[in-house]
């Protein structure tokens, strides 16, 4: 994941990685990268001018975790801890901090990315904690453990890898750094060649450029509408299918 995280953070800030590979939890995959990416925009955003990024996670008992965090029916606990040196976060704030959509980012936030991480702690039965001072924030998140770790598989030579890749690739036109970066990981384990696009611009530019089977395609983009796009996708000779994603748009898109 440490690729990953360099991609979403600047040089400027130092990442640390404590990672205990024997502490295994009961979560999709998937969802716990999420939970990884939106704390490390946060704290990318808390440290304009640079500093530390601290990832770690280990194994405690139960007895050992805070009164509020103690899992009913574990024994024992995975412990994710994410720290940074940035901003912080004024105390008065953190009751607030995963409600969805409040933001202290101002146009630059969603107000989504805690709200995000909030329910799927909530979802794998977890708990999550927030201690923020001025230099100093940490999020802390206690999992409860699987009871065995998944068996060891044994990596996949890259002949076979490559012999499994799809026909075909995928353009992926998403604004928000943490989705985007969660959708190429899922894609191109998958065996899917991806190109990303953050706007309407860069989208149209790389339609131009390349050739796609599928756009996955957010409704809502700093420079246009998503549906302008799509409709410049479909209307190109054997153009590309096209799916929407988006976190705003309840109601049905028209194209």
């Amino acid at each position: 994941m440490r690729p990953l995280l360099l991609r979403l953070l600047n040089e400027r800030i130092d990442l640390e990685l404590q990672l205990d590979r024997h502490a295994p939890i009961l979560a999709d995959r998937h969802q716990i990268e999420q939970i990884v990416l939106n704390l490390a925009v946060n704290a990318r955003d808390a440290m304009p001018n640079g500093g530390r990024l601290r990832i770690a996670t280990t194994t405690i008992p139960v007895q050992s975790a805070p009164p509020q965090a103690r899992i009913a029916g574990s024994d024992r606990l995975v412990r994710l801890v994410v720290e940074d040196t940035g901003t912080g976060i004024q105390r008065d704030l953190h009751a607030r901090v995963f409600e969805p959509y409040f933001t202290t980012k101002g146009e630059r936030g969603t107000g989504l990315g805690l709200a995000t991480v909030q329910n799927i702690v909530a979802q794998t039965g977890g708990h999550i904690l927030l201690d923020s001072t001025p230099g100093n924030t940490v999020f802390t998140i206690h999992f409860p453990a699987a009871e065995q770790p998944r068996e060891e598989v044994a990596a996949e030579p890259a002949a076979e890898r490559a012999s499994r890749r799809r026909h075909g690739r995928v353009l992926v036109v998403e604004d928000e750094p943490v989705v985007r970066a969660v959708t190429r990981r899922a894609l191109e384990k998958a065996g899917f060649p991806v190109v990303e696009a953050q706007t309407g611009a860069e989208a149209r530019r790389a339609l131009a450029d390349d050739d796609f089977v599928v756009v996955l395609l957010d409704v809502t983009l700093p420079d246009e509408s998503g549906v302008d796009v799509a409709r410049a996708a479909l209307g190109r000779e054997n153009g590309p299918a096209v799916v929407f994603m988006s976190g705003y748009s309840t109601e049905d898109v028209p194209i």
